[in-house]
């Protein structure tokens, strides 16, 4: 029964062999340079406020037309 093993010892190879090839892996990453990464975070954060502000401002029309509606129906 040498060839036999146990299914922790299946679990503690799997987990391994992940760890592994997830290592691998980011051998292969091209990561971004500090000057990308500080590009990248400013548009993010732009793209939020932008955004934010859309969403506040279809929010104010919408409310303003429930209000007109709620004053000429009720």
């Amino acid at each position: 029964m040498a060839g036999h093993r146990t299914a922790a010892e299946d679990k503690n190879a799997g987990t391994v062999k992940f760890f592994r090839e997830t290592k691998i892996e980011m051998k292969k990453v091209i990561w971004p340079t500090r000057q990308q990464m500080l590009r990248y975070s400013v548009a993010v954060v732009i793209s939020v406020i932008l955004v934010s502000l859309l969403i506040m401002a279809v929010d104010f029309v919408f409310m303003g037309f429930s209000k007109l509606l709620i004053n000429v129906v009720g």
